[in-house]
């Protein structure tokens, strides 16, 4: 029976029209099996966002991994690993004890606890462009989705604020280069170029800027004097960070150099021209009382003559200036000019002014044979020049620029300058009975 079965299935298995029907069921078969499963992925595995990018080489991959990482943050991601070209990002949902044991799972099965992000980042040479990608691996289609959007947002965003850097033009640098003398044209132009970026709402400097002046008025008022000096700290902040910005973008030159020098002060006299009014209201309202005291003192003092008060204050004859109708009254219209300025800058260029005035005018009287040197003569002549201005803000003034040059960096010469000015203050408040 076994030898007829054998020798049957040998007959039938040679046989040409039997192997035909075989092999097509079995293209059949196979045809049907692949498309049953490619079927199955395309409606059971949905793929997952991604987003891909060419970005100019200022944008260095250090930027770019920031971005990605403050982004992350947002949408509530940690980052699990990173090395200098890449970075991934996991979401973890809330899970039960029992799924604890996940990171022992498969993928798939992880994928139903997390969603995981990574960001890829390579150079092309040859384009010279970073080449950004980044792609869901398992997770949440729609959680994902929300970081690769926050994420494209923040990079059109810096893209934006790129472009008006860009769109700077100095076609006009060269006729200031070649001035035969020093004026201030390259630093009238410079501020010109600066703030149309910084004005402009279509680029993402200016926008940022726009939202931080709205935040900062909603937030400081002169009830609010108590957070001093911080509102000052956070226009510093905002400051350094948008001069960085600027200067990463900027295309360096010999000409755009010079004209990045004036960056900074002109990023903060803006910032300034639109924060100032509000942040002297909190300065003179946390130090109403010594202005107050000081103004009553100083009318006294005014009311007096000229010699009379530098009895008061003892000033040595030799840097009395006999014979002038007003002595030192450049250095007091220098004071004076603090009101009208708008930037702390501008403002301690006049107290550096006031100082230089002074002792250029002693000098000038005596014809260069003596000199203001020694601070116990500088003293006496510094107090009187700070009786005679006409301010009434002037006390706080004063401790809003000390607290500025605390602040802000590089500012020691002109913070000693200012502590003698409101040692004076003091002195006229509380030492001269009158």
């Amino acid at each position: 029976m076994a030898q007829e079965y054998n020798s049957f299935s040998a007959e039938y298995g040679q046989s040409e029209e039997t192997k035909q029907i075989v092999g097509r069921r079995s293209d059949e078969f196979s045809r049907k099996s692949i498309g049953e499963l490619r079927s199955l992925h395309q409606t059971k595995i949905p793929s997952l966002p991604s987003y891909q990018l060419n970005l100019p080489l200022s944008f260095t991959q250090k930027k770019i991994k920031l971005i990605f990482k403050t982004t992350s943050k947002s949408q509530e991601f940690s980052v699990s690993n990173q090395d200098s070209k890449s970075m991934t990002v996991v979401h973890q949902r809330k899970t039960s004890f029992k799924d604890l044991f996940s990171c022992f799972a498969s993928e798939d099965r992880r994928a139903k606890n997390a969603s995981a992000v990574k960001l890829q980042i390579e150079t092309n040479q040859r384009t010279c462009t970073q080449v950004l990608s980044i792609r869901g691996l398992y997770g949440f289609p729609h959680k994902i989705n929300s970081l690769v959007q926050e994420f494209k947002e923040a990079i059109q965003k810096e893209l934006s604020f790129a472009e008006g850097i860009e769109n700077m033009r100095f076609s006009k640098i060269s006729d200031i280069e070649d001035e035969p003398v020093v004026t201030s044209k390259v630093e009238n132009y410079s501020y010109y170029e600066f703030y149309k970026v910084l004005s402009s709402e279509e680029y993402g400097v200016g926008k940022s800027l726009s939202e931080f002046i709205k935040e900062f008025k909603e937030n400081y008022t002169a009830e609010t004097f108590e957070s001093l000096p911080e509102p000052l700290e956070h226009i510093n902040q905002v400051v350094e960070s948008t001069v960085n910005s600027i200067s990463s973008y900027f295309n360096l030159g010999t000409s755009n150099n010079r004209i990045l020098n004036y960056c900074r002060p002109a990023v903060e006299k803006y910032l300034y021209s639109k924060l100032l009014s509000g942040v002297l209201s909190m300065y003179s309202m946390k130090h109403s009382e010594i202005n107050n005291k000081f103004n009553l003192q100083k009318e006294k003092l005014q009311s007096k003559s000229t010699q009379e008060v530098m009895d008061i204050l003892e000033i040595k004859d030799k840097f009395r200036l006999q014979g002038t109708h007003n002595p030192y009254e450049e250095s007091i219209e220098a004071l004076n000019s603090l009101e009208a300025h708008h930037s702390p800058l501008e403002k301690l260029n006049s107290i550096l002014e006031c100082m230089t005035l002074m002792k250029t005018v002693v000098v000038d009287y005596w014809k260069g044979k003596k000199e203001l040197e020694a601070m116990d003569d500088q003293l006496p002549v510094i107090i009187f020049i700070v009786s005679q201005v006409t301010s009434q803000e002037f006390p706080s003034e004063i401790r809003f620029l000390l607290d500025y040059s605390s602040v802000c960096s590089g500012f020691d010469n002109e913070q000693r300058l200012l502590i003698n000015i409101d040692a004076s203050v003091s002195y006229i408040t509380k030492e001269i009975n009158l």
